[in-house]
């Protein structure tokens, strides 16, 4: 089974690169935890508690690939040399997914099991059928991750699916509207670079102080609480760190 372990958003997108893959991914599925909700979470507990109960289900480890968490920590999950990754199975009628996502239809081509085939699936720690995923640490990071992905493996952002489109359900919450998970993931592909640290290197040990995405018309935090950079310089002593 794999080894589960919280990383910052630079860390996990180095952890993607050097992954194996047993084949590349060709769109992603959003999905919410609904239980633990965000008040319950406590740290690499709570994932490693999700494991055991997919692993009572008689699955071989946790399923998804991925899972964020309202302290915007980034878990690897299920890595990406397993067959079967993103826990989503085609369970809805052929009808019924034609007319939700005509996109997912095309691609599925009458293969129940194409999403495991071919798509990175992402779990957020929360409930939001109750929860508002606009003010949601966790879905801004499972954006962030999203974003990373699609850039990753050049995956148009038309397709990113709910783990609904595919499955009687309503995750990732019924207040998870797709077209503003869409725009939200256009516009951090239209933008994005690699996250990198923020770093204070007066104090001692060094302080990680956040991290930052770089992007057209940056140097401000924007309402998500995230900081935006337009351009940092990196010392040739300190890569990747300023």
């Amino acid at each position: 089974m794999v080894t589960i372990r919280g990383h910052m958003l630079d860390e996990f997108e180095t952890y993607l690169r050097g992954q194996r893959l047993y084949r590349a991914p060709r769109a992603t599925f959003l999905h919410h935890t609904w239980s633990p909700n965000a008040s319950q979470y406590r740290g690499l507990g709570t994932i490693e508690n999700i494991r055991r109960y997919h692993l009572g289900l008689g699955w071989s480890d946790i399923a998804a690939n991925a899972y964020t968490a309202p302290d915007s920590l980034v878990y690897n999950a299920r890595n990406l040399r397993a067959g079967n990754w993103c826990h989503t199975y085609v369970s809805r009628s052929w009808a019924d997914v034609q007319q939700r996502s005509p996109t997912l239809y095309a691609l599925c081509n009458f293969n129940r099991g194409w999403p495991n085939s071919y798509g990175f699936g992402i779990e957020t720690i929360g409930n939001f059928d109750l929860e508002d995923p606009q003010s949601s640490r966790a879905m801004a990071t499972s954006l962030d991750v999203l974003a990373m992905v699609h850039k990753l493996w050049e995956i148009p952002a038309e397709h990113c699916f709910a783990h609904r489109d595919a499955a009687n359900k309503t995750c990732p919450g019924s207040r998870v509207s797709m077209g503003w998970v869409r725009a939200e993931l256009a516009a951090r592909l239209k933008g994005q670079t690699t996250p990198i640290k923020i770093i204070l290197h007066g104090t001692s040990p060094p302080v990680i102080a956040a991290t930052a995405l770089m992007v057209p018309r940056g140097d401000h935090i924007d309402d998500d609480g995230k900081l935006y950079v337009t351009a940092l310089h990196i010392s040739d002593s300190e890569e990747g760190e300023t």
